[in-house]
Parts: structure tokens; C-alpha cells; sequence
């Protein structure tokens, strides 16, 4: 059994050194996870369940894996339907390389409205938008000729490298 440590809240971490610390501590502790989870934007009306301060998720997990060596990177959770799945895509897969293999991707729908609502992504539409960014993720990583057509998003005749370390792809 494994146990992990969870970055919630961010304003327990005012800078570099406090996170750099924390990731170094808990893996140092034997914690086999560290998760960080994901709000781009906090509607004022949500402030009473939720801090105002979240660090952008691929940035931090980024700052978490280039300073441990073991730990692994659990995103919890990234929100989908916020993220173009290409390009979350490549930065999944970037950071499976830099971390020699330590992501663990936790994949939402999301659930605040008002978030989408700002973002410009049609709330009602989030699942399916989950869905179909999954499928086009896990061809990009898989596949040698990548080729996708979904309502959101399409691709054929392209090249994705880097590749994720764990294949097919990270645990999701």
C-alpha cells in the first residue's frame, strides 16, 4: 500500500521554495504520490468552499518532478474540458519524459459552472468534451500515424514526440 500527500490548499505554498520543500519532504517521508488538483478561476460567490490561490496544474506537477526523483505526479484532477487535448496531450507526455515515468493522470469532468462559464466551455457539453479528449490523448500517445476525428477536435497525417515514458500511456 501507498499513501500520498495532496497540495490542496494552495496558499499554503507562497513560492518555489515552499513547494520544492514539501515535494522533496514527502518523498523523503516514503510517500509514493504527490497531487496537485486544478481550478483555473474562482467565481467570488465560491470563495466560502474554495481558496482563491490555485497554481496552474502542469506547472506545479513540472516544479514537483524536476526536483524529486521517486515520487510520483498525481494530477487531481485535471479538468478536461478546460484543455485543447493536444496540447495537454504533449505537455502529459513532456512531462512523463522529464519525470522518467512518474505521472498519474486523474481525469474530471469538472463541476463549477461558473468556471466554465468564464472559460468560454459550454458546461452542458463537459462529458462528452471528456470523452472525446481522452480518445484523442490516448492516440497521440499510442499510436505511430495518429489520426483522429472528433466533434472538438481532429488530426491525421501528423507526428507526436515526445511519447509518454510509460506506455501506452500514463495510468489515467
Amino acid at each position: 500500500m501507498q499513501f500520498g500527500v495532496n497540495l490542496y490548499t494552495h496558499d499554503r505554498y507562497p513560492d518555489a521554495s515552499s513547494v520544492h520543500g514539501i515535494a522533496r519532504l514527502a518523498e523523503d517521508l516514503g510517500f509514493g504520490t504527490i497531487a496537485v488538483g486544478e481550478h483555473v478561476i474562482v467565481p467570488r460567490g465560491h470563495l466560502d468552499v474554495l481558496p482563491s490561490r490555485w497554481y496552474d496544474p502542469l506547472v506545479l506537477a513540472t516544479a514537483i518532478g524536476t526536483v524529486t526523483t521517486r515520487i510520483n505526479v498525481f494530477f487531481s484532477i485535471l479538468v478536461l474540458p478546460y484543455h485543447h487535448p493536444v496540447r495537454l496531450a504533449k505537455a502529459i507526455a513532456t512531462l512523463d519524459v522529464l519525470t522518467a515515468g512518474r505521472v498519474i493522470l486523474g481525469a474530471g469532468a469538472g463541476w463549477l459552472k461558473g468556471e466554465f462559464d468564464v472559460l468560454g466551455v459550454p458546461f452542458d457539453e463537459r462529458g462528452r468534451r471528456l470523452d472525446e479528449s481522452l480518445a484523442a490523448m490516448k492516440e497521440l500517445w499510442s499510436s505511430d500515424e495518429p489520426a483522429f476525428q472528433g466533434r472538438w477536435v481532429e488530426f491525421q497525417d501528423v507526428a507526436f514526440d515526445p511519447r509518454p515514458v510509460q506506455q501506452p500511456h500514463p495510468p489515467i
